[in-house]
């Protein structure tokens, strides 16, 4: 898990995560970010159903189709797309299954000139076109 507060960003070990440590920073400025290596085991499910309800922005990095990590979609509030490994239809399907008004999907590892490494974006058609996205 990996815990962002305040433009701040540290790896931190799953231990800290299911033991809810990331709790002592302040969760209006921290995100808890799973990525891909994480199994989606009852003790993960467990740390963000304490975690969501408290407030905590979780983040699903690296999501591809068949992702391991289905389960844990209920609780992210932020799903981060890999563009190198996913095909347009592929990132398609996953907007259409995951995406909604209350979660975010997010271009990983896009490389525009003159823009971020990472975009958000309200429009999910932009994720499946490969255009720029919030530049």
């Amino acid at each position: 898990m990996r815990a962002a507060t305040a433009g701040w960003r540290s790896s931190t070990a799953p231990s800290l995560f299911l033991k809810d440590i990331v709790t002592l920073l302040p969760l209006e400025q921290t995100v808890v970010e799973i990525p891909e290596t994480v199994q989606p085991g009852d003790c993960v499910i467990a740390a963000c159903n304490r975690l969501k309800p408290s407030g905590y922005l979780i983040a699903l990095d690296d999501f591809a189709p068949n992702d391991a990590r289905l389960p844990l979609c209920d609780f992210a509030k932020i799903i981060k797309i890999d563009f190198p490994t996913t095909a347009i239809g592929e990132r398609a399907d996953l907007i259409r299954r995951l995406g909604s008004a209350k979660r975010r999907m997010l271009a990983e590892k896009r490389r525009h000139k003159g823009c971020a490494a990472k975009s958000w974006t309200r429009e999910p058609e932009r994720l499946i076109k490969q255009e720029p996205v919030l530049c």
